[in-house]
């Protein structure tokens, strides 16, 4: 007699054909998802608090701040244009106060209207060899990518929830690109506000391999700097438009003369790039991308200064 097969719980049937749709396996979602887990428990050493909490807290800032001037209501007070409290209004006359404080009166708050109307980050990263020396390196390197690839995400689906409220659109876009040898010069995630499965499970897989024997990175630079639509390099001119470049590296360029050329060119047209060296190891990248270089000594704390500098810059969107 055939032994009946066991039938796999709804739930996880559900969860196989959700992936399939989106061109993943189960095993590969559930692999990110753990992996988004951490992220999460990732704290800023300096507050203690998670860092995914606190970038939190400036959206929430930004997107209030932005919105349409709204009513808010002050009580109670002795004169407005609501009686909030007519029972006690009755008790108080009868006692002989006259002026109580039972009144609800309107305010109307108004929102500043000069404010960036699109925000675009684009991570780019370093799959050269050098990365597995130690293998911690490519392992924060990708907590870090994910951390600002989905607190842009989570920023744009608010966005999207409050679009009512706002005053006028605000878009977010991310980036993802990477470089090492010719083959590893290439976009992950092209510039929009979408954030797919495959995507997600492109850039997680694509940073554990970091076998490239070359320090590329200002071919990176290079075409993304040619992918910028000339209506965009319009829009950061008119501050429409704030755009940011953070580029991970371990170690030194191969054209240290080529990136500063490029970052000349990015900063006349308006565009913020960052180069964060990765460890001691990348500390040429302060030089190389002077003024805005630094350097991560302790690799551990690789997802925090990410944090940290995409909040200064969203911190900046209302200034």
């Amino acid at each position: 007699e055939k032994v009946k097969k066991e039938e796999k719980p709804p739930a996880e049937l559900a969860e196989e054909a959700y992936a399939k749709a989106e061109g993943v396996t189960a095993e590969e979602l559930r692999d990110y998802r753990r992996f988004m887990e951490k992220l999460g428990e990732i704290k800023n050493p300096e507050t203690g608090e998670s860092i995914v909490e606190e970038i939190r807290t400036i959206f929430r800032k930004i997107i209030t701040e932005r919105k349409k001037g709204v009513l808010w209501n002050k009580l109670p007070v002795e004169e407005g244009e609501i009686l909030a409290f007519p029972a006690q209004a009755h008790v108080a006359v009868g006692s002989g106060n006259f002026e109580p404080r039972v009144w609800e009166t309107i305010n109307w708050k108004n929102k500043p209207k000069e404010l960036f109307g699109e925000f675009d980050v684009t991570i780019v990263c370093d799959r050269s060899g050098s990365m597995e020396r130690p293998l911690i390196k490519k392992i924060e390197q990708r907590k870090a990518a994910v951390l600002v690839m989905e607190a842009l995400k989570e920023f744009s689906d608010e966005l999207d929830e409050e679009k009512s409220y706002l005053e006028f659109d605000f878009n977010v876009r991310s980036e993802v690109w990477t470089f090492g040898d010719d083959e590893q010069v290439e976009m992950l995630k092209p510039l929009d506000k979408n954030l797919t499965e495959k995507q997600r499970v492109l850039v997680y897989k694509t940073l554990e391999n970091t076998s490239g024997n070359s320090t590329k990175d200002f071919l990176a630079l290079e075409k993304i700097k040619d992918g910028v639509l000339a209506e965009d390099w319009s829009k950061i001119q008119e501050r429409k438009l704030k755009k940011i470049i953070i580029v991970l590296t371990d170690g030194d360029s191969d054209n240290p003369a080529e990136i500063q050329r490029l970052l000349k060119e990015f900063r006349e047209k308006g565009t913020v790039v960052v180069g964060v060296g990765i460890t001691t190891d990348g500390a040429n990248a302060k030089i190389t991308y002077a003024p805005d270089g630094l350097v991560c000594e302790k690799v551990e704390n690789l997802a925090v200064v990410l944090g940290n500098l995409l909040g200064e810059h969203i911190k900046k969107l209302n200034k």
